[in-house]
């Protein structure tokens, strides 16, 4: 069985459709400009480039924790790429690009016709009033069944609200990569305090090896009538240091620990240990590009500079909109289509249309104006702050860049010459020839030095990646 629309709604909509056609493009405006797509302006940021290609990989990488205090291994690959997956930051960031894009497709959709469906039925019994002043005793009723179509918009207000809420959903696609960054920053800076508490925790645990070995031969010349109770009592002393150096070393390794499973939002109770045994040099950016290179291309690939950019565009165009929207009339096209009659059951077609151009002229016109140009100019300042910040950052970072090779050279032949005076001393001390104290000086000399090289790799790990994260990337 075909089911057929009524009578009137059939000879409604033949003639609406001719009458509504003539204006009917203006309709295409608003669809064209809901389709238009995003242009890229800028790419996205990737983990991969903030790995260093000899990166050591853990299979073991932690995701969860099954018991109290349970100690897993990780790599600096995994620890970025949780940073960018977990970060609470970076999620929420995520969630006001998806709240700007909302706000957009909201601002675009002033274009959009207003369908309004209606089904109303009045009645009146009693005394009424005429049109020439007369009282009259009726009876009277009507019904309506049908919907209306209205499009209500100040065209400039709308399409500069509408060009204004997509610089701001660039801007906010632009803070969601500086938010990526600023986490990826953070994980590798606590992952490299990590293995630098490591690497402190295995050089006191060398450092009580040592120890234990000269009291061993302390006690054994005291035994053979060549050693001194004294320097049995020194010997112990020195190995009770070492030990705290460890509890120490330990205690900073778990702080460093619980700071990177905060970043990466893991178990608390995971106790985390860097996957790799020995802390290598990185190298993502030369000393030798030109400091003003740098601080250009920092300018260029900062996010955060491009998100106060389109901030500043989208002032703009609200500076355009309090300027100009009050000239320009507000257009209100309506019809309505349906039936009307005395009951539901004998209505016939009715149809309205309805078309008016409406100006709103107030008093705060320029203040208005005034408050836009304000906004736009903070925004200027903002940006420039930003811009001196970011040339700060470069500098800071390239300085610290530029040192650590030096730092890392003196501190290796410091540990070379430091590692001879210890070889030197052991042998002597083991023959009798030398006294303790030359021992316990030159293994503490040694300690320095090999503590000393590993802050310089640690440093200088550190600053490659802030010297990264200053210019914005890569540097081709």
């Amino acid at each position: 069985m075909t089911v057929r629309a009524p009578p009137f709604v059939e000879r409604s909509a033949g003639r609406s459709a001719e009458r509504v056609a003539p204006w009917s493009w203006i309709l295409l405006v608003p669809v064209i400009s809901c389709a238009e797509e995003r242009t890229v302006i800028h790419p996205p940021f990737r983990v991969e480039d903030w790995i260093p290609r000899d990166a050591v990989v853990s299979e073991d990488a932690p995701v969860a924790a099954s018991s109290e205090s349970e100690i897993l291994p990780i790599d600096l690959a995994t620890a970025l790429q949780l940073a960018d997956a977990h970060s609470i930051e970076v999620l929420l960031a995520r969630e006001k690009v998806t709240e700007s894009k909302a706000d957009e497709g909201l601002t675009r959709s002033q274009y959009l016709p207003v369908l309004a469906p209606r089904f109303g039925f009045f009645r009146h019994e009693g005394e009424t009033q005429s049109t020439e002043g007369d009282f009259l005793d009726v009876d009277k009723q009507n019904a309506f069944a049908g919907a209306g179509i209205e499009i209500s918009a100040n065209p400039a207000e709308a399409m500069f609200s509408s060009l204004a809420a997509r610089r701001r959903t660039g801007s906010r696609e632009f803070l969601l990569e500086s938010v990526q960054r600023d986490m990826a920053l953070r994980a590798a800076t606590y992952y490299y305090d990590l293995v630098q508490a490591a690497g402190l925790s295995r050089l006191a645990e060398d450092a009580i090896a040592h120890a234990r070995e000269v009291v061993s031969v302390q006690e054994s010349l005291e035994r053979q009538g060549r050693g001194l109770p004294v320097d049995v009592m020194r010997a112990r002393a020195e190995l009770a240091k070492a030990e705290g150096s460890l509890f120490q070393a330990s205690e900073a390794a778990r702080v460093a620990s619980a700071s990177l499973v905060e970043v990466l939002r893991l178990d608390p109770t995971i106790v985390l240990v860097p996957a790799e045994d020995e802390l290598k040099i990185l190298q993502f950016l030369s000393t030798e590009i030109p400091l003003p290179e740098l601080i250009a291309r920092a300018r260029q690939g900062r996010p955060e500079l491009h998100a106060a950019e389109e901030e500043i565009r989208a002032l703009e165009e609200d500076e355009r909109s309090a300027r100009y929207s009050w000239a320009i009339p507000r257009v209100r096209l309506g019809t309505t289509l349906g039936g009307f009659g005395e009951t539901f059951g004998s209505l016939d077609d009715q149809e309205t249309y309805s078309a008016a151009l409406q100006w709103g002229f107030t008093f705060g016109l320029s203040h208005a104006l005034d408050r836009a140009e304000s906004e736009k100019r903070r925004a200027e300042l903002l940006c420039m702050r930003a811009q001196d910040r970011v040339a700060a950052e470069v500098v800071r970072a390239w300085e610290r860049v530029k040192a650590a090779p030096q730092r890392i050279a003196a501190a290796n032949r410091e540990t070379e010459a430091a590692q001879a005076t210890r070889d030197l001393a052991d042998a002597r001390h083991e023959a009798g020839a030398a006294l303790m104290v030359e021992t316990l000086d030159a293994e503490a000399s040694l300690t320095r030095a090999r503590t000393s090289l590993l802050f310089a790799i640690a440093d200088h790990n550190r600053a490659q990646y802030e010297l990264l994260h200053a210019v914005g990337g890569m540097v081709e």
